[in-house]
């Protein structure tokens, strides 16, 4: 009898021990004042398309405009060839948690300022499979190291007013900051669940992210990606430290991106689908880890320069893809 009763309360205790590790976990991003974390990241865009000779030099093809704004080629010129481009790039920040954001309109609420320093940085362009040389693509994101940008963010991990602190004209190419912002800023967060979450567990989230290209050429156009993202939770393991939850997302995308490299200018417009892998530590409210994919089928692609009336001409029977990844690598927590 008396082994009996041991076998039932042993039981009861390895219930509620099971029962007590299986609660939901509540997602949120901390943002302590003086938390300072390190990350590594990786870039990459690859363009392929047809008719390259229009894209190494629109001039070049003898193009010109119509009446409407369109854009027609010398009937001599013929259109033809592959076009297939690869950049690359990484970097990596020192992000520091500066106080609350007493600018920012939220600031009575959970809005902090971050400062993220540029330690190392680099990237590089590869066109028709032969990489360019430092004289054929000098403005890279090498010329981003010591210097400095800052945002506000919040406890769901919204981002706003991403700025350098420096003059970006002094890069000699103001428009390397609209790259940065346009490859960094939209992964920096998920959109998190309203409630805590268990394994299985799904939910819904988009984000919009916009920014004007600084380059006399490309007056008044802006950049951006958008995305509408289904989450679910793969995997929680607990320990006695934290809490890491493994995040798999699906996303459609809208994207809009201007690539100019060397004699090819021009930009990209389109929609597609992604993947992507989340690894968030619940205990400290952070990411660990982040990689995503996504693919642009069939873009619009159009003149690297606009029109009389401002706008961007399309470059007729153009057949293009686009690709982009992004990984995102909790390197070292300096300080809590």
């Amino acid at each position: 009898m008396r082994m009996l009763k041991l076998t039932v309360v042993l039981g009861l205790l390895v219930s509620a021990v099971a029962n007590c590790w299986a609660q939901p976990v509540a997602l949120k991003f901390d943002n302590p004042e003086g938390r300072i974390l390190q990350y590594k990241h990786t870039y990459r865009l690859f363009y392929f398309s047809n008719q390259a000779e229009i894209l190494f030099g629109v001039q070049q093809a003898g193009a010109s405009y119509d009446d409407d704004g369109n854009i027609t080629f010398n009937s001599n010129f013929s259109r033809g060839g592959t076009f297939e481009m690869d950049v690359s790039g990484e970097w990596e920040s020192r992000e520091e948690v500066v106080g609350l954001a007493e600018d920012h309109p939220d600031s009575l609420m959970d809005v902090t300022r971050v400062k993220a320093t540029i330690l190392k940085a680099d990237s590089r362009a590869v066109l028709a499979g032969k990489r360019l040389s430092f004289e054929q693509y000098p403005d890279n994101f090498e010329k981003f190291k010591d210097r400095a940008f800052s945002w506000f963010v919040n406890s769901k991990g919204e981002i706003s007013n991403f700025e350098p602190e420096f003059y970006a004209y002094r890069l000699g190419r103001e428009d390397l900051v609209t790259d940065l912002f346009l490859a960094w800023v939209p992964e920096y967060s998920l959109t998190l669940p309203d409630k805590p979450v268990s394994e299985g567990d799904t939910w819904t989230g988009e984000g919009a992210f916009k920014r004007r290209i600084e380059y006399r050429r490309l007056r008044n156009q802006d950049v951006f990606l958008n995305y509408k993202s289904l989450y679910r939770v793969k995997k929680i393991k607990r320990n006695k430290q934290k809490i890491e939850v493994e995040i798999e997302e699906e996303r459609e995308v809208s994207y809009k991106g201007w690539i100019d490299v060397a004699n090819a200018s021009f930009v990209v417009d389109g929609k597609g689908t992604g993947t992507g892998k989340w690894v968030v530590d619940a205990t400290r409210g952070l990411v660990l880890e982040h990689k995503v994919k996504f693919d642009i089928t069939r873009p619009k692609v159009m003149t690297g320069f606009v029109n009389a009336e401002g706008n961007l001409a399309e470059i007729p029977d153009m057949v293009a893809e686009v690709k982009v990844n992004f990984e995102r690598k909790l390197k070292k927590i300096e300080k809590e």
